[in-house]
C-alpha cells in the first residue's frame, strides 16, 4: 500500500505528496453544481432511506449533513476523489483536512482495529463525562444559550442583553480536554459524538447509508441523554445561533421537555444553509421562533419554509459588527482616493480572485484586505503569490476599521455576511460574481452590485468607480433588546 501526505491550505487547496511527486488540487466552488448533485441524490434515494428505521427517525434533519459534509465536498473535490478512488493509498493527514471523513468513508479503507477500539472507548468516556456533568453539576437556569465556541464574537451582544435580568447558562461544542479541565463549570456540556468516528466501509447500494444510520443512532442517544438531564433544570427558554449541524438532538430534547426555543440569525441565509429548508426529505426540527436581522432575511427564510408561520418570526436584532454611532451616514467621500476595501473569503476560486486583485493593483489601487480569523499575512501572501512590489499596495486587517472603510471607493467581496452589514456605511458594495451563487438572494437588491470577474480583468470597471454614495440617509434595521424580543407574546405578528 502506498503512503501519501495530504495537506489543506487555508483557501481549501489540497496538497498531495507521495513518492510519485507533489501535486495540488483546487476545489470547484460552484454551489449550483453541488445543489444539482444534492437534488439528484434526494430524487434517487429519499424513498429508500425512509425504509431504514434509524435514518427515517432523523431524515429531515440529516439533509444538511448530507449536503454540507458529503455532497458539497464530493462536488468541490470531485477531481481529487476521482484520482484516489481506485488507488490503494493510506493518507497521513498533515492538518485538519476537511474532507478526511469523506475520503475514509468513500474509499472503503481497511480498518485499523487498535485505533477503532481506542476511538470507541474515547467516545464512551466523553459521553459519560458530559452526562454526569449535565445531570449533577449543571445548575437550574432561566435561559440556556447555544453558540459555536466559548469566545464566539457573534454571541457577545446577545449574552450581554440576556444577562441583564435573567440567569443565563451556555452550551457550545468543545473538546474532550476542555470538558475535563472544566468539569465543575456550571454551563451545560454539549455532546458531539459524530465528530470522532465514521464507519469506513460501504455495504449498501445507497451511498452513505451506513454513515447516515451511524449518525442517526448517535443523535438518538444524544437526544435521550439531553432530555434526561434537562427535565429537572427549570429552563424557561432556549436561545441559540441558527446552527444546522450540531443542534438537532438538543432541539428535539428541549421540545420533549416543553422548553420554548428561539433561534438567532448569525449569518446570511443562502442555498448552502440548506439544513433549515423544507425538502424532499421533509421539514426538519427547527426553533419555535426565529429572530432576523431585517425583513430581507425573514422573507428569504419564509420563502424556503412555507409552512413556518410568520407569527413565529421577529425582526430587530443583529450581532454587533460595529457601533452605529460611529457611522456618519451623511458623509460622502468623493472618488479622489485610490483605496478599495476587500473582504477576503477562503472559499472561492483563489486563482481567479488573484487575477482580479492583481489587476486592481496594476491599475494603481491600494487594497485594504480584511482577513478571515485564522489567516495571517504569511498565509494570505502564500495563497495569492503576491510579489514584493504588489505587497506594497496591500494593507491587511484582522478587524473591520470603519475609519478606513469610509475612506475607500467601494467594498469588494464574494460571500461573507459583512457585505450586507457594511452597506449601512453608505458605500458601494461590489460582489464578484463567480459561479458560486452564495449571495443570490441579494441579486435583485439595488444596494448591491454583482460584477462578472471578466469586467475587472478587461479593465471595464472604471465607470463603476464613478459611483457616488447615496446622499439619502440609510435606515438601520430596528435594533431592540433581545430580552424584549424573546418575551413577546406569540400573538404579536411581524415586525416589532
Amino acid at each position: 500500500m502506498k503512503m501519501a501526505d495530504l495537506y489543506e491550505r487555508k483557501d481549501g487547496v489540497l496538497i498531495f505528496s507521495s513518492t510519485d511527486g507533489r501535486s495540488s488540487f483546487s476545489p470547484d466552488y460552484s454551489i449550483s453544481k453541488a445543489i444539482k448533485l444534492y437534488d439528484n441524490y434526494c430524487d434517487q434515494y429519499a424513498d429508500q432511506l425512509r425504509e431504514n428505521e434509524d435514518i427515517c427517525n432523523w431524515l429531515p434533519e440529516l439533509q444538511y449533513f448530507i449536503f454540507q459534509k458529503l455532497i458539497i465536498p464530493k462536488s468541490f473535490y470531485s477531481k481529487f476523489l476521482e484520482k484516489v478512488s481506485g488507488e490503494s493509498i493510506r493518507f497521513r493527514y498533515k492538518n485538519n483536512v476537511r474532507i478526511r471523513n469523506l475520503i475514509e468513508t468513500d474509499r472503503r479503507m481497511p480498518k485499523n482495529l487498535p485505533l477503532m477500539l481506542f476511538r470507541r472507548l474515547f467516545i464512551k468516556v466523553e459521553f459519560l463525562i458530559c452526562f454526569l456533568h449535565n445531570l449533577f453539576i449543571f445548575n437550574k437556569t432561566d435561559i440556556l444559550f447555544f453558540d459555536y465556541s466559548l469566545n464566539d464574537y457573534r454571541s457577545k451582544k446577545a449574552l450581554a442583553d440576556l444577562s441583564e435580568c435573567q440567569r443565563v447558562s451556555r452550551t457550545f461544542p468543545s473538546s474532550f480536554a476542555f470538558k475535563c479541565r472544566n468539569f465543575f463549570r456550571r454551563d451545560f456540556f454539549f455532546l458531539t459524538i459524530n465528530r470522532h468516528s465514521y464507519p469506513s466501509s460501504q455495504s449498501s447500494q445507497i451511498p452513505f447509508e451506513e454513515l447516515l444510520s451511524h449518525i442517526s443512532k448517535n443523535w438518538s442517544l444524544e437526544s435521550r441523554a439531553y432530555e434526561f438531564a434537562l427535565k429537572a433544570k427549570g429552563i424557561k427558554k432556549f436561545v441559540g445561533l441558527d446552527d444546522t449541524l450540531f443542534i438537532f438532538p438538543l432541539l428535539r430534547a428541549l421540545s420533549n421537555c416543553n422548553v420554548e426555543t428561539i433561534g438567532l440569525q448569525h449569518g446570511v441565509f443562502d442555498k448552502k444553509s440548506i439544513g433549515y429548508c423544507e425538502s424532499k426529505f421533509g421539514k426538519p426540527i427547527w426553533y419555535d421562533k426565529v429572530i432576523f436581522w431585517d425583513e430581507l432575511w425573514r422573507n428569504v427564510f419564509l420563502r424556503n419554509n412555507p409552512r413556518f408561520k410568520i407569527q413565529n418570526t421577529k425582526v430587530g436584532f443583529s450581532p454587533e459588527i460595529f457601533n452605529q454611532n460611529e457611522v456618519d451616514l451623511e458623509e460622502n467621500i468623493f472618488s479622489d482616493t485610490q483605496n478599495l476595501y476587500v473582504l477576503y473569503d477562503s472559499f472561492c476560486d483563489t486563482k481567479a480572485f488573484t487575477k482580479v486583485l492583481k489587476r486592481l493593483i496594476s491599475d494603481g489601487y491600494h487594497l485594504h484586505i480584511k482577513l478571515r480569523p485564522g489567516v495571517n499575512d504569511k498565509i494570505f501572501r502564500e495563497m495569492y503569490a503576491f510579489s514584493e512590489k504588489e505587497w506594497l499596495s496591500i494593507t491587511t486587517h484582522q478587524k473591520v476599521d470603519l475609519s478606513i472603510v469610509k475612506e475607500t471607493l467601494a467594498v469588494i467581496g464574494l460571500k461573507t455576511s459583512l457585505l450586507y452589514h457594511l452597506h449601512f456605511v453608505n458605500i458601494p458594495i461590489w460582489i464578484i460574481d463567480f459561479d458560486m451563487h452564495y449571495l443570490d438572494e441579494l441579486r435583485d437588491d439595488d444596494r448591491f452590485t454583482f460584477i462578472d470577474p471578466v469586467v475587472f480583468l478587461n479593465g471595464d470597471y472604471m465607470h463603476l468607480l464613478e459611483t457616488v454614495r447615496r446622499k439619502n440617509k440609510i435606515k438601520f434595521p430596528d435594533d431592540l433588546s433581545l430580552l424584549s424580543l424573546i418575551n413577546l407574546n406569540n400573538s404579536e405578528e411581524g415586525n416589532v
